[in-house]
């Protein structure tokens, strides 16, 4: 994997009781914290958006992705076919993998530190890392 430097995020935290409350809604994409502890919940759904929202078709798959014994959920409109995606833990711990829409369960690249999302750039600013 290269280090790939990512424009936005989607976290999977949130203290909503219905079972798939949304986050990160607004770019044909949204992420869940079903069945994450408060630990996996700090993990982020990195990605880059289409260029504008005109740009997204309105038609969003459930797609889901094994992380280091995690099982994340997310829903992605099918404009995102093709693209890069990563998700990354509260250890900094990253898996890439390229979206596509015709599969529920990504296939992930191998895990490593080489996914930088707008988070850790603000953390890196304020000399925390």
């Amino acid at each position: 994997m290269s280090i790939k430097n990512f424009k936005n995020h989607s976290s999977f935290t949130g203290n909503d009781p219905s079972p798939r409350y949304k986050f990160g809604a607004g770019f044909g994409l949204s992420a869940y914290d079903v069945n994450l502890n408060l630990e996996e919940q700090k993990s982020y759904l990195l990605y880059d958006s289409v260029s504008a929202a005109e740009d997204l078709n309105g038609d969003t798959v459930a797609a889901s992705a094994l992380f280091e014994d995690v099982t994340y959920l997310f829903d992605v409109d099918t404009s995102y076919d093709g693209q890069l995606f990563a998700i990354i833990n509260n250890d900094r711990l990253s898996t890439q993998f390229t979206f596509n829409s015709a599969v529920e369960v990504q296939t992930l690249s191998d895990s490593s530190y080489d996914s930088v999302g707008p988070e850790i750039r603000r953390l890196n600013t304020l000399g925390y890392v």
